[in-house]
């Protein structure tokens, strides 16, 4: 995109665009098979292991690393690659959002379901929390997801 003219447009735009393609692919980004994978991996942070619902300790996040670096290497190489880059923007936006009012929190909202889902269909409303959850966790800590990158 850098010879791209984005006069007229705004950062905004160039968000919705990308974000219609990541919501018209086959699959979320982190393909529905891992979805299990990945909301498991948080089992270790949270305040009471055998409660899903039970919140993040965080005193206890980065036990969770470990096991979410093993999911991302689980998932096929481009959707790894993906991941990586999405990660590493959306972080970048974050680490901004004193001017730009975009949290992880906010982020993640916009762009949870084009990364971590369920089948559409079966995807509750504490699914989409878990899955939330997830990916703020990953965006706050990207850098320890760059397996594998040079």
């Amino acid at each position: 995109g850098k010879g791209l003219d984005w006069d007229g447009y705004s950062v905004y735009d160039a968000a919705s665009c990308f974000l219609r393609y990541l919501k018209h692919l086959p699959e979320p980004v982190i393909p529905y098979e891992f979805y299990e994978r990945f909301i498991f991996a948080l089992q270790p942070a949270r305040n009471d292991p055998l409660d899903p619902n039970s919140g993040l300790n965080p005193a206890h996040i980065l036990k969770s690393i470990a096991p979410l670096q093993q999911a991302v290497t689980s998932i096929p190489p481009l959707n790894r690659h993906l991941l990586v880059y999405l990660l590493d923007i959306l972080a970048v936006f974050a680490s901004k959002s004193d001017e730009n009012l975009m949290t992880s929190e906010r982020l993640v909202a916009a762009f949870q379901p084009a990364l971590l889902s369920r089948v559409p269909n079966k995807m509750s409303a504490d699914d989409h929390a878990r899955a939330s959850e997830t990916m703020v966790l990953m965006v706050e800590n990207q850098d320890h997801f760059l397996i594998g990158m040079q």
